[in-house]
Parts: structure tokens; C-alpha cells; sequence
């Protein structure tokens, strides 16, 4: 019988219960949104020009709560929230803005402000993990891990869609790259959430149709790479426009009172919902009437909607709005593919819908396996491979272009390519050289190293002159205890805390071990330092990739020079 430890246990419960609140949680922000949109259509139906004075006190409302009571002012999209507190704060934000910018979003999207329900419940089901994770005394090395697993399971509840959740917060953080090392957390916490939601809000599906097996002939898969070409144009568009009426926004809050703002943002989408007023409000029923082949619009129409839609959500998310992009990337892509279906008359027309929704929301978000996952989750598994061709199409043709400004480029792995690619030149050259190094040789001796008991404001002070980013923490008589990243400690706000709280686990070996095992044990272990201590324990040295890098070229040139000697 395998055994579990304590600690590993602890986490895993840690999650459960994380997935359970959350699941909780966003069922009453979901039900909460969904009866102030009840009481908002039934305002607009008795007049349409109950739109304009409903989404002005909607947007002013919204920016009033973050303003008072967030301590991070900034409204706008959840997600970009997320990915700062990930990215820069140890996976940590202050429960003032996850309640007080969920509640704006329940006021933005229910009183008609167009924006999705993803983004404030990724950002409630982040910052619950960072409270409940705390509470627990889960390492805050591992803070960043239970964050990302929370606002998973934000994402897999409202969307009744555990892969999507679990696949959007992993990829969100990097353009490049995805964060598998949050893997199997974001799994236990996303499918708890889901079990909860349904439990609560029934099984049903985001989109309940359900698309036939079919074969691709080369006519429909030309159409599909087609499609992906015309959605990519549409994507870029829609991205400028949000990142153009952002600057808009920023030169208004500075020329004007920032008062202002929010009103003059709610008065112009009234303006443009008297044109449609399909434009409020997240979008659910204009992806619903095109999927259930009720939607028969001219393709003037569908254009003119299309457009009223990309800014009526731009204008939502830069002038005093809090929700999300994910939803309204959805219902471009698919108001795009009814224009294609029209221009071309391509059939079957739920296999182009959902190829254009994936192709929308990879190249804006650029989330690619979770534009596939969200389809084939809320579509059929016969949609795959169509939204496969148009998501990593539109990917790539978009470039780097984004929402989110703050997502990464990928994760630096740039040293450890550099060390596997040393190593196996030099073991197929001279195997034997690797073990004859021994550590000793390698190693910085007497690296700078920091107190357990020392306050991260004390560190700062201590470290600022160096730059290491790994720091040693030691006892009175130098026995290690574990170390200390620079990140870790830039990433907080609280300066007071003790080092001790912070600590990782070191790797450590012995002076005469050779590099090849320390090689081995940093790809086993996913580290890039190595501690060396003696029999008691007391720290020696340290080993990083560079150190090693640096003598493995010093050896293989000395390897070449020989050889062309010879």
C-alpha cells in the first residue's frame, strides 16, 4: 500500500476544500448575476432607453466599490488581476479586491455592461485558494501552485467545464509556455469546484448542442484554414481596439475628473445598445441563437454587431467595468463564422461556429488548448480536430499580440537547454569526465546566507549589494535549513514577515560527490542549485547550472584543442 505523507495529505485536503468553496462561491456570484440580468431585461423591455440610464449606474457603481473598497484601484479585466498577484505577488491578493471587484462584476455584467463571468471567477477562486492556503500554513513556495489551482477552479465551475478551467489558468501565464508544475493541484481543486456547481446549478452544458461525427472533406478543411485566416484579422482588431480605447481611457482620466469616466463609459454603450441592444450583457444568447440555428441576419446586420460588440466590451473593461474577455472572444468568433457561413455557404455550419470561436479566443488570449478544450467540452468531441486546425492557425498568425499584457513570453529555461546540451556533447566525447569532477571543485564556497529568524525587510537590506537570486538559511552554527529565492522575497508585500515562513526544501550532497549526480539530481528534482554540506549537516557550498556550464566548457574546449592537436 503506497503511503501518503502528512504534509502531501494536508495539501490535498487544502484543495478539496478550496474546490468546495469556490464551488459555493461562484454559484452565488453565478445566481447573483443571473437575477440582476432577469431585472435588466425586464427594464429594457418596457423601454430601450432604460438602457442607457441602467449600464450608466451599472459601470458607475462597479468603478465606486473598487474605488472604495479594493486596495489595488484598478477595475477591468479579472484576469489581468490574476496574472499580477501570480506573476509579481506570490500568488497572493487581499481579500478587499477579490470581494469587492466580484461584486463590481456582478454590477457590470448584470445591469448590461458587456463582459464574460470568467474573469472575476477566476479572480474569486484565486484569491479564496490565497486565503484558505494561508489558513492551512501551505509553504509559501507553494502559494503560487494552490493560486493557479483556485482560479482553475473558478473557471471549470462557471463554466460546467473542468478541462477548460484547468487548461485557461495554466496557459494564462505565458504566451509561449503553459505551468504543468501546477498540474495536478489545479485537477483536484477544478473537479471538486465542478462537482459543487452542478450539484448546486444542474449539469447542463454552457452550449447544449451536440455536433455529429463528421469527415473532413479538403474542400471543408480549405475552409476551415480559411476561416482561421479571416478570424485571426477579426482577433487582431479586436485586440488593438481594447488596447487603443485603453490608452483613450488613461489620456481621459488625466484631462478629466475620474468621476467622469465611468458615466461618459456607461452613456456610450447605451448609445451603441439603442443600435442592438444584443451587445449587453456577456453574450450567452447571441452564441445560443447562432448554435441553435435561429439566428437569420443579414450579413450587414451581423457586421454591424460584430462591431458594436467589440467595442461595447472595450469601452466596458477600460472605463470603469470589472468583468471578462473570455465569453465576449466567444461570441466575436462566432458572429465571424456566420459571416463566413454566409459569404461561402459552408456547411455543416456548427463545425464552422465552433472553429471560429476556438480561433477567436486562442489568438486573443493565446490559450490554444483551452479554446480546443472549451469547445469539445461544450460542442462534441466531433469538433477536435476542426478547432485544432483553427486555434493553433490563428495562434500563429497573430503573433505575440494579446489581452494580457502581463502574460510572459514563456517560462527561463534558457540554462538548463545550456547544461543538457554541454553535458551530451561532453559525454559523447568522454564519458568519464563527468564523474572524475568532483563538487568540491565546483562549488562557491561560503555564499552569503540568512537567519531563519530574520525579517524579509533585514534580508532585503542584507542582499541588495550581491546578485545571487538563491540564498542559504542557516542556524547559529551554519547547519542548513533549506533557502530562500529572490522572487519569493520580492513577491511580498507583507516586509515583516520571517524568513523562516518562506523556506524551500534544499537538495544537498556531500563535497565528494561527483557532478554527473549533481546533474541527475537537478532534472529529477527541477532545481538549479545544489547545496553541499559536510556529515553534520553544515553548509559547505553551493552548486548552480552556471558553475557547472562553466566548467563542462572549460572542459570540451580543452577536449576540441586536444583533438585538433591530433
Amino acid at each position: 500500500m503506497v503511503k501518503i505523507s502528512r504534509e502531501l495529505l494536508k495539501e490535498y485536503l487544502t484543495l478539496i476544500v478550496i474546490g468546495i468553496v469556490t464551488g459555493i462561491a461562484v454559484s452565488i456570484f453565478y445566481l447573483a448575476l443571473e437575477s440582476l440580468w432577469s431585472l435588466t431585461q425586464f427594464l429594457i423591455s418596457i423601454s430601450k432607453y432604460f438602457t442607457i440610464v441602467v449600464v450608466i449606474i451599472g459601470i458607475t457603481l462597479s468603478y465606486v466599490i473598487v474605488e472604495f473598497f479594493a486596495r489595488v484601484k484598478r477595475t477591468g479585466c479579472g484576469t489581468h488581476a490574476v496574472l499580477e498577484a501570480y506573476l509579481t505577488h506570490n500568488g497572493f491578493i487581499h481579500y478587499r479586491d477579490t470581494f469587492s471587484k466580484t461584486g463590481a462584476s456582478i454590477l457590470t455584467m448584470g445591469l448590461g455592461g458587456s463582459a464574460g463571468p470568467e474573469g472575476p471567477s477566476m479572480l474569486l477562486g484565486g484569491g479564496l485558494a490565497s486565503i484558505i492556503a494561508r489558513k492551512f500554513n501551505i509553504s509559501i513556495p507553494k502559494l503560487r501552485r494552490f493560486f493557479i489551482a483556485g482560479s482553475a477552479a473558478g473557471v471549470s465551475a462557471v463554466f460546467r467545464a473542468p478541462l477548460t478551467g484547468i487548461l485557461f489558468a495554466l496557459e494564462i501565464p505565458f504566451r509561449r509556455d503553459i505551468e504543468a508544475e501546477a498540474f495536478i493541484e489545479a485537477v483536484i481543486s477544478s473537479v471538486t469546484a465542478y462537482m459543487i456547481f452542478v450539484l448546486i446549478n444542474g449539469p447542463e452544458r454552457l452550449f447544449p448542442i451536440n455536433i455529429e461525427f463528421i469527415e473532413l472533406s479538403p474542400q471543408e478543411i480549405l475552409y476551415i484554414i480559411l476561416l482561421s485566416i479571416f478570424s485571426s484579422f477579426v482577433a487582431i482588431f479586436f485586440v488593438e481596439s481594447y488596447i487603443r480605447l485603453g490608452k483613450i481611457s488613461k489620456f481621459l482620466y488625466l484631462r478629466l475628473n475620474p468621476n467622469i469616466i465611468p458615466i461618459l463609459g456607461g452613456f456610450l454603450i447605451g448609445l451603441l445598445a439603442l443600435i442592438d441592444v444584443r451587445i449587453l450583457g456577456s453574450g450567452y444568447d447571441v452564441i445560443r441563437s447562432i448554435t441553435s440555428n435561429s439566428f437569420h441576419e443579414p450579413i450587414y446586420i451581423i457586421v454591424i454587431l460584430l462591431v458594436l460588440k467589440i467595442l461595447a466590451t472595450c469601452i466596458t473593461l477600460n472605463f470603469g467595468g470589472s468583468g471578462g474577455l473570455f465569453i465576449p472572444s466567444l461570441v466575436v468568433g462566432a458572429l465571424t463564422s456566420s459571416i463566413f457561413i454566409q459569404s461561402f455557404h459552408a456547411e455543416p455550419a456548427l463545425v464552422y461556429i465552433a472553429a471560429g470561436m476556438a480561433a477567436v479566443l486562442s489568438a486573443t488570449s493565446k490559450t490554444p488548448l483551452t479554446a480546443v478544450a472549451l469547445v469539445a467540452e461544450t460542442c462534441g468531441p466531433a469538433t477536435i480536430i476542426p478547432t485544432i486546425i483553427a486555434a493553433v492557425i490563428s495562434y500563429i498568425l497573430t503573433g505575440n499580440l494579446s489581452f494580457f499584457e502581463l502574460q510572459q513570453p514563456h517560462k527561463i529555461i534558457e540554462e538548463e537547454l545550456a547544461l543538457d546540451e554541454i553535458y551530451l556533447r561532453i559525454i559523447e566525447m568522454d564519458p568519464n569526465i563527468p564523474r572524475k569532477i568532483k563538487v568540491y571543485q565546483v562549488m562557491t564556497r561560503k555564499p552569503i546566507t540568512v537567519r531563519d529568524n530574520e525579517s524579509v525587510a533585514d534580508v532585503l537590506n542584507k542582499v541588495r549589494n550581491y546578485s545571487f537570486r538563491v540564498y542559504p538559511v542557516v542556524d547559529e552554527e551554519n547547519k542548513l535549513i533549506g533557502y530562500v529565492n529572490l522572487e519569493d522575497i520580492l513577491g511580498l508585500e507583507e516586509l515583516d514577515i520571517e524568513v523562516g515562513k518562506l523556506i524551500r526544501k534544499p537538495v544537498t550532497v556531500p563535497p565528494d560527490e561527483n557532478i554527473r549526480t549533481v546533474i541527475r539530481l537537478m532534472a529529477e528534482e527541477e532545481t538549479d542549485h545544489i547545496f553541499i554540506t559536510d556529515k553534520d549537516g553544515k553548509l559547505l557550498g553551493i552548486v548552480a547550472e552556471m558553475d557547472i556550464i562553466r566548467v563542462l566548457i572549460n572542459e570540451l574546449f580543452k577536449l576540441t584543442r586536444g583533438g585538433m592537436k591530433r
